[in-house]
């Protein structure tokens, strides 16, 4: 049996006040009733806006996601990154403000993957309010993007990285794993045998997403 991911993709753009310019998004969820809950997913730096909507790539890890998110009647978002440091962080907050006003009461999640995990991590450095769950994928993070810096977020996170990854060191997301603890922040991390690519193609978005309470 075909497996079924939900209405088409649809494109929506909204302006950046920080840009000034449009940023584009692509939306995929319920048609009619409200959704239960909102997840964002970052992509990474060799990817576009469209990687997270695709349901072949990376092993069909947004496959698995997008029928997830079709049977608990989840709005699914795939946000556009300008570049991956404090812009991008700046922007992903301005979309969850509009989508929370779109959808008040409305829980949203938020995931990335490599340097989309970077621009989440940036969100939150940049004050970052409007996240319910956290979900960091292969995460390139380095101690110069949160170093001397409170994380005033308590909401649980979920991070997964490849122990033989030679894009991000899995030596840079362990600090940072100790760092949120050090927090009070509630942190499963699952540090799996694989490269960079791994902990996305093997990627249990069912168990990541229950895992930072998005269980609905």
């Amino acid at each position: 049996m075909k497996p079924e991911y939900g209405s088409v993709p649809r494109q929506e753009r909204f302006m950046s006040p920080s840009l000034k310019r449009e940023l584009d998004y692509l939306v995929c969820g319920p048609d009619s009733a409200p959704p239960r809950a909102i997840v964002i997913y970052m992509h990474g730096a060799g990817g576009k806006v469209e990687q997270g909507m695709s349901v072949d790539n990376y092993g069909g890890a947004f496959g698995r996601l997008r029928q997830l998110a079709k049977q608990r009647r989840y709005l699914y978002v795939c946000a556009e990154a300008d570049g991956f440091r404090a812009e991008a962080g700046r922007n992903l907050i301005e979309l969850t403000s509009l989508l929370a006003g779109s959808y008040p009461g409305i829980p949203v999640y938020i995931a990335g993957a490599s340097a989309g995990g970077r621009a989440v991590v940036h969100s939150i450095v940049e004050g970052a309010r409007g996240y319910a769950g956290i979900v960091l994928i292969c995460p390139g993070v380095d101690r110069d993007v949160y170093a001397d810096r409170n994380m005033s977020l308590r909401v649980p996170v979920y991070v997964s990285h490849g122990i033989q990854d030679g894009v991000v060191p899995v030596a840079n997301v362990d600090q940072y794993v100790e760092y949120l603890k050090r927090q009070g922040v509630s942190v499963t991390y699952d540090r799996i045998t694989g490269d960079h690519d791994a902990p996305l193609i093997r990627m249990d978005w069912h168990k990541a997403l229950e895992t930072v309470g998005c269980r609905s």
